[in-house]
């Protein structure tokens, strides 16, 4: 019996792309259990760019699927060349299979850019930092897409080379032997020149540089989140869940080295080496799956909850009590710590909830929504009670006031901030006066 691992193989391609699947069907059921009132904004891109990744990677699968089948991979190297080839099928597979690898990455990673803008979009350095990089992300798959499509010419030299080869050095009269790409062949010189039926890019040093680039924006993108934790007031078991959320992608960076190594190695082996018997053929696979996985775990959350109410929960449910509470008509106290009060963003039109956002930046584990905000304790009717309560009147359920009151150590009130969140775009408004 011949000893393989190409049934390995495609145990693998299969179970990458199943899982890969699984994770994105899951995020999709989070958007459908998350009480939202829209699907817009930021939220709605990232989520249609993890969709067209998602759509890519069957595509990828069934390629890949395909090339590992009809290439035989995984045989010896002595038992692969007793086998039967259809080269123009494997190589029109394979040049499929090419085409959708650095797209798929390309979109996870667009994905991930627009997450962290929408949960720390509010910091200057996170949101040029996300709007260099998606930019840049944006030109590097474009360019490597048009690279994979155009990387022979005419195109289709890329699968029918033999035939076109020997077509063209019938037409040139090229009989003579020589030595190429280290091998000797009976034919084709023409005073000392290989002919060829068209010309391809160096596929060799193609790969190892867009893998290297591809490597050097999965780092920058991962700095993003740890420039969002670093400064936040949390113990470090809550900053390690944060960053171990945000930072997943730190995994498919891992597989993406390893791929370069072995695209290295691939293109300049080792004498006597038997590179065919492995399963490194399916590391593209791999890690384009991994990206998927890791690219949907943040937005899960809300799937999670739903699940499971107490999950990851930023803050215990017996609140400490508030050193100034506020008193809603019912006349029952608000205890909620000062460090909760919602401020209001004018330019943004959104709510930051401090305590709660800290503890996972704003992702859906912790209830917060996004670009529109969320109410410290749900819409209620909130009646303040301070010196300037006679001026603001009874609040409505589409607008709240919370205030902050400062005292001075002696009972007096130093300094009274208010703030108004109301539905809408731009319905932020922030005003603080000075009370003797």
């Amino acid at each position: 019996m011949v000893q393989q691992l190409n049934t390995a193989c495609l145990i693998i391609i299969v179970v990458v792309e199943v899982v890969g699947s699984l994770f994105c069907l899951g995020r999709l059921g989070s958007r459908l259990v998350a009480s939202r009132r829209s699907w817009r904004g930021l939220m709605m891109w990232s989520d249609i760019c993890m969709l067209m990744a998602w759509i890519l990677s069957l595509g990828e699968t069934i390629t890949m699927y395909k090339v590992t089948e009809y290439g035989h991979y995984g045989y010896h190297r002595k038992d692969a060349y007793k086998l039967k080839y259809n080269m123009v099928l494997i190589w029109q597979y394979l040049y499929a299979n090419g085409i959708t690898y650095n797209p798929i990455l390309g979109l996870i990673k667009a994905s991930m850019i627009l997450l962290y803008l929408r949960l720390g979009g509010t910091k200057t350095g996170v949101r040029t930092a996300c709007y260099v990089l998606f930019i840049f992300n944006f030109l590097f798959i474009t360019g490597a897409l048009v690279a994979d499509i155009f990387q022979c010419w005419p195109m289709t030299y890329i699968w029918n080379r033999r035939a076109m080869d020997r077509a063209a050095q019938l037409a040139a009269g090229a009989t003579d032997p020589g030595t190429y790409r280290d091998r000797p062949v009976p034919t084709g010189f023409k005073d000392g020149e290989y002919v060829k039926g068209g010309e391809c890019i160096d596929m060799g040093n193609f790969l190892v540089i867009t893998a290297g680039i591809s490597i050097f924006t999965d780092l920058l993108i991962l700095l993003i989140p740890v420039y969002m934790v670093y400064d936040l007031q949390l113990t470090p078991k809550k900053k390690f869940v944060v960053l171990l959320v945000l930072c997943m992608g730190i995994a498919v960076t891992a597989v993406g080295i390893t791929r370069l190594w072995i695209i290295f190695r691939t293109y300049h082996p080792k004498k006597g080496q038997d590179w065919s018997y492995s399963v490194k053929s399916t590391i593209a696979h791999i890690e384009t799956g991994l990206a998927l996985v890791t690219g949907c775990i943040p937005d899960l959350f809300p799937l999670f909850r739903r699940f499971f109410p107490n999950f990851l929960r930023s803050e215990s449910p017996n609140l400490a009590p508030n050193p100034y509470p506020y008193k809603s008509d019912s006349g029952s106290s608000v205890s909620r710590r000062i460090r909760n009060v919602l401020t209001a963003s004018r330019e943004r039109g959104r709510v930051a909830f401090d305590e709660e956002r800290s503890v996972a930046f704003g992702l859906e584990m912790v209830g917060w929504r996004g670009e529109r905000g969320r109410l410290a304790d749900g819409d209620r009717d909130v009646h303040v009670r301070g010196a300037a309560v006679g001026s603001m009147g009874s609040l409505t359920r589409s607008q709240d006031v919370v205030e902050e009151e400062t005292g001075d150590g002696k009972g007096g009130i130093l300094k009274t901030t208010r703030s108004v969140v109301r539905d809408g775009e731009s319905s932020g408004e922030q005003s603080q006066w000075s009370v003797v």
